[in-house]
């Protein structure tokens, strides 16, 4: 589902423990949040007596840790609004054990807020140590 899988791909992570869409799954623990969804956008933070602030601007948090050269462009919130598994603002993803997350993205189909199993995309991460 990824058209261009070699390009980077950023987004920000959103710790809490949330319901997904799909009401049989067991929820999340971590979003993650592309620049179309309403939390980076700023539009969710100010109804939010929690987070105050403006939304922050798209960039390598650490940057001078990160390798010069072209392996670690600077993000591009306009080329992926949104995820490219799912083609909504966010995904969703669980703690499996240390280094280890499942997640899945929901996408809508074949009509719009028809949420069907055949449809989603399921990945895992794994940090290799």
């Amino acid at each position: 589902p990824v058209d261009r899988w070699w390009e980077p791909l950023y987004c920000r992570l959103h710790v809490e423990l949330t319901l997904t869409p799909l009401q049989a799954d067991a929820g999340a623990d971590v979003l993650l949040l592309y620049p179309a969804d309403p939390l980076c956008t700023g539009e969710q933070q100010q109804q939010s007596q929690d987070v105050e602030g403006p939304a922050q601007p798209w960039q390598l948090a650490g940057r001078d840790w990160v390798p010069l050269g072209p392996y670690w462009p600077a993000p591009d919130p306009a080329s992926y609004p949104t995820s490219p598994f799912s083609g909504s603002p966010r995904d969703y993803m669980r703690v499996v054990g240390p280094g280890v997350y499942v997640g899945c993205a929901y996408r809508e189909g074949p009509s719009p807020g028809e949420l069907r199993d055949e449809n989603f995309v399921y990945f895992m991460l794994v940090r290799r140590y």
